[in-house]
């Protein structure tokens, strides 16, 4: 938790620093301030949340195997339900182990429960990964993609034949 301290600790710090950034200055002139403190904080947030997505993604690509989801959906002390990082979790461990029926599911079930943007959001990016980087049933890959990117499937395609032509 040592990131998260420092951040809450040094967070206008850090924006102000970011304001310097020579995108920012150079566009000064075009952009009101307010507009350029907005664009500074999303794309910190954005990029924060992406980190803790890649963070999260380590273990999960380390340990993920279908004896590790059984054990973790098994053990009576722990359910993942209960808190939505640990359902985000789960939703990696299911894509990684490959269990295409699970992870459409699970993936349509935490949509309908998300108003939240950030959960949302972190929500939409794991969607995104699996649908690029799984070989799932054209059926599963298209409730996903209606569900989460309905006016994106011909870019989704590109970059799943980026990946599997990355993979050769």
């Amino acid at each position: 938790m040592f990131w998260c301290n420092f951040i809450e600790k040094h967070y206008e710090d850090i924006i102000k620093e970011l304001k310097t950034h020579p995108y920012f200055t150079t566009k000064k002139p075009q952009m009101r301030e307010s507009d350029i403190d907005l664009k500074v904080r999303s794309s910190f947030a954005l990029y924060s949340m992406d980190l803790l997505l890649n963070l999260y993604y380590i273990p999960v690509l380390n340990a993920a195997g279908k004896n590790t989801v059984q054990f973790l959906n098994s053990v009576e002390f722990f359910d993942y339900r209960e808190n939505p990082t640990y359902q985000l979790e789960h939703l990696m461990f299911v894509e990684q182990i490959q269990d295409s029926n699970e992870f459409v599911s699970s993936a349509l079930a935490l949509q309908k429960d998300y108003n939240e943007k950030v959960s949302s959001y972190l929500l939409q990016c794991i969607v995104r990964h699996g649908l690029i980087t799984r070989n799932d049933t054209r059926e599963n890959t298209d409730r996903l993609e209606s569900k989460f990117f309905p006016k994106a499937k011909k870019p989704l395609l590109i970059e799943r034949a980026k990946d599997k032509y990355s993979k050769k």
